[in-house]
């Protein structure tokens, strides 16, 4: 599996596909069953939308075609880390959002929970910075961003490279707050630092979180088309996300993580990779629906499956991490 372009979506075959991201869990954090309760709503949307010819423009293929990947990578993470019986804190509701577009789906819950500084206290905990140190990666601002946005191993190298950086970056962030309290006589623990920092924290978390979820996909051995497109979609929708980071910082003088030229053509890579899913989009949600969830009458929101720790093998192993050429 080394580049997007080896793969042909060709004929989708439900089935096999049904049976890659199909889960029967319940998640801590949401109101009703999930992911029963967003696969419908995908599906009522996603039928409505081509019954009025609508899923065809471009507008609407971006609201509605990354959330479609979202689920499927969603739901092979899940089953995979369930697989292994790992406890994790995370707010699924980052891993799963439809949130700002006109389909939000109203599920949620608490708002203000405190997920990332939980994780990223375990994180840093359990790894020292030479454990999650990647080697240099070689960025080339002149080269084809399709051929590198296509990569699969170019993409996890990067989602590696910017997951030891924002951590790195928060570990300074900890120790001059550290400093700062330390001249007044004070002191705290490092979940309330990491709390009081926020939106670091948070992004922090997410870039984690995003590098464990692609590697945890792409480990799975043969992809069941079209989860090697569903998993470009999703983690390129991902980079968008925290593209500005991206762009102003640098891995070397004049050349940041993700070059500027590269930044633009992000925009319409992500969008021509909606156009090749949307055509088979009914299928990927015939898949969703096909698969009922069942859940024991009676049981609490939070009963099946709750997420109450992080464990460090969530954490990609250091010969994961060393891949960056």
């Amino acid at each position: 599996m080394s580049s997007l372009y080896n793969y042909d979506i060709g004929e989708i075959d439900i089935g096999k596909l049904t049976a890659a991201i199909g889960l029967d869990l319940r998640f801590q954090g949401f109101n009703e069953c999930f992911p029963k309760i967003l696969k419908r709503n995908l599906w009522n949307t996603i039928q409505f939308t081509r019954r009025h010819q609508l899923l065809s423009h471009p507008a609407y293929q971006e609201r509605l075609i990354p959330p479609l990947a979202r689920t499927a990578i969603f739901d092979m993470f899940t089953r995979s880390i369930a697989a292994q019986r790992v406890e994790m804190i995370i707010d699924f509701k980052q891993l799963i959002s439809t949130a700002g577009t006109k389909f939000e789906i109203p599920l949620l819950q608490d708002k203000s929970a405190s997920w990332p500084s939980d994780l990223m206290d375990v994180v840093l905990n359990s790894y020292r910075p030479s454990d999650l140190e990647p080697r240099p990666m070689n960025i080339d601002p002149m080269s084809d961003p399709y051929e590198l946005f296509y990569d699969f191993g170019y993409l996890q190298d990067l989602l590696h490279l910017r997951c030891y950086l924002r951590i790195e970056h928060l570990r300074m962030l900890l120790e001059i707050r550290r400093l700062e309290l330390a001249k007044h006589g004070m002191t705290e623990d490092q979940h309330t630092a990491l709390s009081k920092l926020g939106e670091w924290t948070s992004n922090t978390a997410i870039a984690y979180l995003d590098m464990v979820v692609y590697s945890t996909i792409l480990n799975l051995g043969d992809k069941v088309s079209p989860v090697p497109h569903l998993l470009v979609l999703d983690t390129l929708v991902k980079l968008q996300n925290d593209l500005g980071w991206m762009v102003t910082t640098f891995v070397r003088p004049g050349i940041s993580l993700i070059p500027a030229g590269h930044a633009l053509e992000l925009p319409v890579i992500i969008n021509d990779l909606c156009a090749m899913v949307e055509k088979h989009s009914i299928d990927i949600v015939k898949s969703y629906n096909e698969h009922e969830v069942h859940i024991p009458p009676g049981c609490a929101p939070s009963a099946v499956a709750t997420i109450p720790a992080v464990v460090p093998s969530l954490a990609p192993p250091r010969a994961h991490l060393n891949m960056i050429r």
